[in-house]
């Protein structure tokens, strides 16, 4: 990760994004926002994080928040915490 883009973030985002690049985990979303909460609607609120999305092998530098994927419908995407909370 580039130092200036490490520089931006805040610790939280920090801990957030080493914790589930490290882990292949399911997490419970809440919509923050009207895109999200229709995201949560249509696809349900469990997802599965992926890390990078299932044809990426590598990215430099690694993103700051993780693809996921639905566990109800199969739906790919980037997680954001604009548009999300993690439960």
């Amino acid at each position: 990760m580039s130092r200036a883009l490490r520089a931006g973030m805040n610790s939280d985002a920090k801990a957030i994004r080493d914790l589930w690049l490290a882990k292949d985990c399911v997490v419970t979303l809440r919509g923050k926002t009207g895109h999200g909460k229709n995201r949560v609607r249509e696809h349900g609120d469990k997802w599965l994080v992926l890390g990078l999305p299932t044809v990426v092998m590598e990215m430099t530098p690694p993103p700051v928040f993780p693809f996921i994927k639905s566990e109800q419908t199969g739906e790919e995407r980037w997680f954001d915490d604009t548009n999300f909370e993690v439960v």
